[in-house]
């Protein structure tokens, strides 16, 4: 057996991830998150508790590792950024210090992280692979593509915001890139924080609430930023500058926004409540988003011919964007990883380095369920241990279905946990979408979050298209990475999940996919007539999705969740009510939070004692030595969440 280990993290580098491959049987043992082990949404933390699961679940240790693939590369990024300064180097008005240090700062975590990689595995191979190549090598080599462009977009790799290539078997060639700071990425992450969207998930958040709106100001976008040549985007440095720490260009002014955009202040410094000038600046941003995207993707498409695409990188989950690529270009196929944000580098990496460095041909075996796996066991140890009422049913599913169609909101755990930021039926809450007023019960009592971000369907395959019109041929949307319109027969017959626009960012399911789900719609179906069902993260607002048994337990105590399916096992609130009462009377939804993190602590505080500098800037030890971790998440109500 040979093992590749790709690794993504460490201190100032978020959405830290494992992979294990192993090459001989061309198949991903598994795919962890560390925000999911320590509960921080884009944990930068070194993934050491990704790892400890990994190594004890398979039996491995670390001389069985021949290859570590590293999702970060120190020489790109001191070459792309010199290039870049020489280029930035004749405005005067641009001071690049500071720049230059965020350069050297990432160079050095970087080197840091190696050092620390080499002393844990001192016979293993460490091979760095570039940001964007990692994105396009998790696109491409986990698609059923034989040959296929490759377009890749987020805020920055080391030097890249956005690159194209070509794949063909184990090749994958880059073509053309676009460089720091002219990033589409950031774009769209600065007018989020502009709209005062700045916690976990801003982009959502505005692809939610651009429906709301009117694309007016989309000729203000296109006088800030141009695409003048193909493969290129600029940004109007009479309008915008750089910032001083590398981060996203910035308006030189605010009176200048003012001038493109209603004669309003920013919303991040008025602080106001959400008014029609919001949404119609969110509904331009996405619309411009759009036609950038697609004006690229035509580029690469007239470049190669081609008529498949593969596109990744965190622009890339703006599932509204991926259906334009094929309404508004020559491809007629496209592939999205549900991993495509920074959160799959690390099995990008491994990716890259089996198939691109050790030209290994072979397709690797790739399923959405890669991650912690809950099993009878282990759930039946921790209800046994809080002293949860719970019942097997035989016919669990039969008695699921019944309870959803009665209205139940239920939690759902089955299995390995998905992979990416989307809940893929295995860490979902599940709720019977026949109800509008579903969708303001599940975001003020249970998700905790605004008011007016939808809820996305699973749907049995071979029944979505009674629902949604697929278009451009195509039948499937596995990943809830794609946005379709509802029928209008279908319409009312599924309101929890239609978007103000009458869309929804559909899962389609097959048997093969995941067979427990499958049957528990089927046997939904036979009750309610409608083969879909309303399928959301298990998770409360600002909390990365439930990972173990022991949390999905937690988080049906202190949510509002009626039942909860943990393996084999249906457990109801009602028959558990005194015990829960007393449960809540000396806890708080802040000891709730912090203890998923506490427990993180304990396990592995003597390895960060060890480690800080590859930790999270999160971590802080107080006068007497002790570490606490992370920040608390607090639930302030603004005026839209009311």
């Amino acid at each position: 057996m040979s093992i590749i280990l790709g690794i993504k993290g460490g201190r100032g580098m978020h959405n830290s991830s494992i992979a294990i491959l192993d090459t001989e049987k061309d198949d991903i043992m598994f795919v962890g998150e560390e925000e999911r082990f320590n509960g921080e949404k884009h944990t930068d933390c070194f993934p050491v508790g990704a790892l400890t699961y990994a190594f004890q679940n398979f039996n491995l240790k670390y001389t069985d590792i021949d290859y570590i693939a590293l999702g970060h590369n120190e020489s790109d990024y001191m070459s792309g950024y010199w290039h870049g300064f020489n280029q930035l180097s004749v405005d005067k008005s641009i001071n690049l210090q500071k720049i230059k240090d965020s350069c050297f700062d990432h160079v050095y975590q970087v080197s840091i992280l190696k050092a620390k990689l080499r002393q844990m595995f001192p016979s293993t191979d460490i091979i760095s692979i570039n940001h964007h190549d990692t994105h396009a090598a998790l696109a491409f080599y986990c698609s059923s593509f034989e040959e296929a462009d490759v377009f890749t977009s987020d805020g920055l790799g080391e030097a890249e915001a956005m690159t194209f290539s070509q794949g063909a078997g184990h090749k994958l060639q880059r073509l053309y890139s676009i460089n720091y700071p002219n990033s589409l990425g950031f774009m769209y992450s600065y007018f989020c924080h502009i709209l005062d969207y700045a916690g976990p998930n801003p982009e959502g958040k505005i692809m939610a609430l651009a429906s709301f709106g009117k694309p007016i100001f989309i000729e203000s976008f296109r006088k800030l930023y141009s695409s003048p040549t193909p493969f290129s985007f600029e940004f109007n440095r009479e309008f915008i500058t750089l910032t001083t720490d590398g981060g996203p260009p910035i308006f030189k002014n605010y009176n200048m926004y003012a001038e493109l955009f209603g004669g309003e202040m920013p919303r991040a410094l008025t602080k106001e409540p959400l008014k029609e000038i919001h949404y119609n600046i969110a509904s331009s941003l996405q619309a411009f988003f759009e036609e950038m995207i697609i004006k690229l993707a035509n580029d690469l498409q007239l470049e190669t011919g081609s008529k498949n695409i593969c596109v990744g990188g965190g622009s890339f989950l703006n599932s509204v964007v991926n259906n334009k690529i094929l309404d508004y270009t020559k491809f007629e196929n496209i592939y999205v990883n549900p991993a495509s944000h920074d959160g799959g580098n690390g099995l990008g990496a491994a990716l890259y380095l089996k198939h691109k460095i050790l030209r290994n041909n072979n397709k690797t075996n790739f399923s959405a369920y890669l991650g912690y796996k809950a099993t009878e066991q282990n759930a039946k140890t921790i209800l046994h241990s809080q002293g949860v009422v719970y019942t097997a049913p035989y016919e669990l599913n039969k008695e699921v279905a019944k309870l959803l169609n009665e209205g139940a909101v239920i939690g759902w755990v089955k299995g390995k946990a998905e992979i990416g930021p989307r809940a893929l039926c295995n860490r979902s809450i599940l709720v019977a979408p026949t109800k509008k007023e579903t969708i303001d019960y599940l975001n003020k009592e249970i998700k905790r979050r605004e008011w007016f971000r939808p809820y996305a369907p699973v749907v049995m395959a071979e029944h979505a298209n009674k629902y949604f019109e697929f278009k451009n041929g195509e039948t499937d949307s596995p990943y809830m990475l794609k946005v379709q319109n509802i029928l209008p027969d279908a319409i009312d017959k599924i309101p929890a999940i239609s978007h103000i626009d009458g869309t929804a960012r559909t899962q389609t399911l097959t048997k093969e996919q995941n067979p427990e789900m499958y049957d528990l719609l089927n046997e939904y179906s036979k009750l309610s007539g409608i083969h879909v069902l309303l399928n959301t993260s298990f998770n409360i607002g600002g909390e990365s999705i439930i990972n173990n048994e022991q949390e999905a337990l937690l988080c049906f105590i202190v949510a509002k969740l009626d039942y909860l399916v943990l393996d084999k096992f249906l457990i109801s609130k009602k028959d558990n009510q005194n015990e829960i009462t007393r449960f809540l009377a000396s806890t708080t939804m802040k000891d709730y939070f912090h203890s998923r993190k506490q427990q993180y602590l304990n396990q592995f505080g003597e390895f960060i004692h060890m480690h800080e500098d590859i930790f999270t800037s999160s971590i802080k030890r107080d006068e007497n030595g002790v570490i606490t971790i992370f920040s608390e998440n607090q639930f302030e109500e603004r005026e839209e969440n009311k």
